[in-house]
């Protein structure tokens, strides 16, 4: 359950034009007014309708890569895969692009430690382990480890 009012989308009315939440009717607006004012300027539910940001303090890493855990492990995101793939898991053009899960490490990472493009490469935290094949690439920074699974940041050894 989203929490947004979607009563108003049907997928006849998608076919037509695209609907933003939220959508109570199915002949109410495209666009919400709620959400945009004059223009198409965005509308928060503040006084002024702008929003509001709030600094927050910096926390240092929980975990930091030590002599046993030297790589920083990254629960990296696909660009056609979101929402921990609930909304886009089941769609098979989009798992054709990326069958199955990796981890990618830097070039020089996987110079020093002798893995090529396709290896099986084990990677290990704190809380478990898994074997992934090994995706070398610059998009990822050297002393990081990236992979497709959801969670959070922690250290890792390769």
């Amino acid at each position: 359950m989203t929490g947004w009012d979607l009563r108003g989308v049907t997928y006849e009315r998608l076919r037509s034009t695209p609907v933003q939440w939220p959508a109570a009717e199915e002949t109410g607006p495209d666009r919400n007014p709620i959400r945009y004012i004059g223009g198409g300027e965005p509308r928060f539910p503040t006084p002024g309708g702008r929003a509001v940001f709030h600094a927050r303090p910096h926390m240092p890493a929980a975990e930091l890569p030590d002599d046993d855990y030297p790589f920083v492990l990254n629960t990296g995101r696909l660009q056609h895969q979101w929402h921990t793939l609930t909304k886009t898991g089941r769609v098979p053009k989009l798992n054709k692009l990326n069958p199955g899960p990796f981890v990618e490490l830097h070039p020089l990472d996987a110079g020093k430690l002798g893995i090529a493009e396709g290896d099986s490469v084990e990677v290990a935290s704190r809380r478990g382990r898994a074997v992934l094949p090994a995706v070398v690439t610059d998009r990822v920074r050297p002393g990081a480890v990236s992979h497709r699974s959801t969670g959070t940041t922690s250290s890792a050894s390769t």
